[in-house]
């Protein structure tokens, strides 16, 4: 149920509790005022008899204390209430002579009213006031949880088939890609005039460029979908980091490398892992502005995991940008640079799919941005290995 329900139904349950304490208060006043009462009528009766007759008195007081309610006593008090002429019903009259039974009818008045009013409140609340719209609240909620059930199941299936139309799309787009590649590098061979082979191998450059978008783009379906299945291989964390350097478009004289002095290892997936940083490196690549910008990868161990530091001296992210620049198609570039936003997302799911975490930021150190990959050291244990 909403904040709205719960608020009502606290408010239902302080108003019933009170209620309730009230309700005991007022029988508690009425019997106590009771009690009073006829402990001073026999107190005051004592005494009028003693002022009469001191004997009289005494005796009373005496018979007060040690007589009980009895059947025999009963009978002889109406006796004695007939012979002194007020007759069988002579109880009565003294009471209304005294004011008593008005008394006693004004508080059983007041205890029938408080009753009531509470049984009437019962019934309010069980049958057409809040219990009833609680019912009817639930009742939506139930509803609204069942469509939003079946609109689930509904995006899921959407989603299921639009990774469906990309995996074959980017596949209908492969095979005739690798055809266009293919003549381009046979023409570029060809050619003998160096201004037609620059325009080749730029158009060479490009296909290349629309073929990496795919495969990335293949590779982030398939990790949604599950389809992913990761090795676990002990790998050389600098013998990664130097493949991954080697394979990104950053200048390798523009990057500083510092590895520490303990030679670190990890299981991993080498292939994914080596992808990861490679999408790092070439996002850095994007803000190296100058020739005195550079790119800096520091790996350190911190307790049972290992941390890899990618960082730049050039301008940073934005506040805005730390979490939101792992979304997909998120991007400062154009798309005529093809900056199309998926690497960095890319490499958020390999992470993860490492057990790892990644986050972006500034660095204090350098500041540029920083990207921080903190990854497991040691193999997670299966099911067969832990028995």
């Amino acid at each position: 149920m909403d904040n709205m329900v719960k608020k009502k139904l606290s408010a239902f349950r302080k108003r019933q509790t009170v209620f309730v304490v009230i309700y005991g208060l007022i029988n508690a006043a009425v019997i106590a005022g009771i009690i009073v009462y006829y402990r001073l009528k026999e107190q005051a009766l004592a005494g009028a008899l003693y002022l009469h007759d001191n004997a009289y008195g005494e005796t009373f007081v005496r018979k007060m204390f040690s007589s009980g309610i009895t059947d025999n006593n009963i009978r002889a008090g109406r006796t004695a209430m007939e012979s002194a002429g007020y007759g069988s019903h002579g109880f009565s009259y003294v009471s209304r002579i005294n004011g008593e039974m008005y008394a006693l009818i004004a508080i059983i008045a007041v205890l029938l009213i408080a009753l009531g009013s509470e049984l009437y409140n019962c019934y309010r609340l069980g049958h057409k006031g809040f219990v009833k719209k609680v019912c009817g609240v639930y009742a939506d909620n139930e509803r609204l949880s069942k469509q939003l059930e079946n609109e689930h199941i509904y995006n899921k299936e959407q989603h299921r088939k639009m990774q469906d139309f990309i995996e074959n799309i980017a596949h209908q787009i492969k095979t005739p890609l690798a055809i266009i590649t293919m003549k381009l590098e046979m023409l570029e061979e060809k050619c003998d005039d160096s201004s037609q082979r620059k325009e080749i191998a730029d158009c060479t450059g490009n296909a290349f460029r629309i073929k990496t978008f795919i495969k990335k783009l293949l590779d982030i379906s398939r990790f949604e979908a599950g389809k992913v299945v990761m090795t676990s291989d002990e790998v050389d964390v600098a013998a990664i980091l130097q493949e991954s350097i080697n394979s990104s478009v950053v200048d390798r004289n523009r990057i500083v490398m510092d590895y520490g002095n303990e030679k670190l290892c990890m299981y991993a997936d080498e292939g994914w892992i080596v992808e990861c940083f490679i999408n790092l490196l070439d996002n850095c690549a994007e803000y190296l502005a100058d020739d005195n910008t550079k790119v800096y990868v520091d790996v350190t161990r911190k307790n049972d995991d290992c941390v890899v530091t990618i960082a730049d001296n050039g301008k940073g992210l934005s506040t805005e940008q730390f979490n939101s620049i792992f979304n997909r198609f998120e991007t400062n570039g154009s798309a005529a640079d093809f900056k199309a936003g998926i690497g960095l997302n890319l490499s958020k799911l390999i992470v993860q799919a490492h057990h790892g975490s990644i986050k972006a930021g500034n660095s204090e150190k350098y500041g540029g941005a920083e990207f921080v990959v903190t990854l497991p050291m040691y193999r997670l244990k299966t099911k067969y290995q832990s028995m």
